[in-house]
């Protein structure tokens, strides 16, 4: 699943964004760490504080999801996709999806991530997952075959 801190939430410089700002950076330490209960408090912090990235509700959805909060973690990444169309979001909600064995909303969002990405490859190996648990294995070879040729 897409997450963690590749990408600042916030620049530094207000009181608040700093604020924000430290709280994203102590979230992401304690998550990597495994401390999930600090993570999410800090997440939910950072985005009361006003710094509501998608990368901040993404981590979030990855602490639901390793906690055993799989729905709540679907309702976050809608929540970014309401937002803003996220091919990281689109990824992990295929994910939960394909987790439940809902494997046609998982392909239908796998689908959207490769029409936000098309070079990815990561994301056409996984729409050939979704594919062989639904027993279509024209389909399930076609998309590794694509991943492949993206990323030999």
């Amino acid at each position: 699943m897409a997450g963690f801190g590749t990408k600042e939430p916030t620049k530094p410089g207000t009181n608040r964004s700093e604020r924000g700002f430290q709280a994203f950076k102590a979230a992401v330490k304690a998550q990597k760490a495994g401390d999930l209960k600090t993570a999410e408090k800090l997440y939910m912090q950072t985005i009361d504080i006003g710094i509501n990235t998608e990368l901040a509700l993404s981590n979030i959805g990855l602490v639901y999801k390793e906690t055993g909060r799989q729905r709540e973690a679907v309702d976050v990444y809608k929540r970014i996709i309401a937002t803003k169309p996220s091919f990281e979001a689109y990824v992990n909600l295929a994910n939960l999806f394909k987790d439940f064995g809902e494997l046609k909303e998982a392909i239908s969002c796998g689908n959207i991530a490769i029409n936000l990405r098309p070079n990815s490859s990561e994301a056409f190996m996984n729409l050939g997952g979704y594919y062989h648990a639904l027993r279509d294995l024209d389909q399930a070879l076609t998309f590794p075959l694509k991943s492949i040729e993206l990323n030999p």
